[in-house]
């Protein structure tokens, strides 16, 4: 029942937080005769990724790298497939002909490229076993580790 509250309460603080740093960044950037759009691109786009960049960087210095790593994939996957599909069944969204050849192509190579780097990971983690003690069951907290190392 008390990790039931905390949770409740964490939720509504995380909101709150959020509002309020949105909030507060836009009149601020508003007051210094900054455009909405740059503010809407910029002060609201860091506000929103604020609790995301809060977990990510705990889960980090608490040696929690797969945390970390799955933060960022699984958060850039809810943004593109769900709110933008919530957004499209709520009004059809129009989509300019520039938007397809210019972003949806690097969406994709970018998409490319965690999988390389994922897929070069596991085949890392294979080949770096010895030979008696080899599995091919590894867990997301070894090949989170080996993706966040410098």
């Amino acid at each position: 029942m008390n990790e039931i509250l905390l949770f409740l309460g964490g939720i509504v603080a995380l909101v709150l937080g959020a509002e309020s740093l949105v909030r507060g960044a836009s009149k601020l950037a508003l007051s210094f005769g900054i455009s909405p759009l740059v503010v809407g691109l910029t002060v609201v786009a860091f506000g929103t990724s604020a609790p995301e960049t809060t977990v990510s960087v705990s889960a980090v210095l608490t040696g929690q790298t797969d945390i970390a790593v799955g933060n960022v994939v699984g958060s850039n996957i809810f943004n593109v497939l769900f709110i933008l599909g919530v957004a499209a069944l709520i009004v059809p969204l129009r989509v300019d002909a520039q938007v397809l050849r210019q972003e949806v192509p690097m969406m994709i190579a970018a998409s490319a490229l965690l999988l390389l780097f994922v897929l070069t990971t596991v085949l890392l983690l294979v080949c770096t076993q010895p030979p008696q003690t080899f599995n091919t069951t590894f867990t997301h907290r070894q090949v989170g580790q080996v993706l966040t190392q410098r």
